[in-house]
């Protein structure tokens, strides 16, 4: 993963995080900051990417000091995405 592309999805990411419309819906719903990050890295590299992107890498893009394993990225996606399923039925 080339650090231009590393770059450009935590920009999109921190831009989309401090929108007041996600805020309210953050607030408002079971999902947490963090679910939601490593949820937007998921589709983002889903979209985004010309090439499959390991996890490691995924986990990468999360904004944080420490490193965050494949397992938990894996984890925290996993719970953003039962909750997404909670809020939407």
């Amino acid at each position: 993963m080339s650090t231009e592309y590393q770059e450009r999805v935590q920009n999109w990411i921190i831009r989309l995080l401090d929108d007041p419309l996600v805020k309210i819906l953050v607030e408002n719903s079971q999902l947490s900051k963090i679910q939601l990050e490593t949820y937007l890295i998921e589709i983002l590299s889903q979209e985004v990417a010309e090439k499959q992107i390991r996890y490691e890498e995924k986990a990468k893009l999360r904004q944080t000091n420490e490193k965050i394993s494949r397992g938990a990225f894996n984890r925290t996606l996993k719970q953003a995405q039962k909750n997404i399923n909670k809020s939407v039925n």
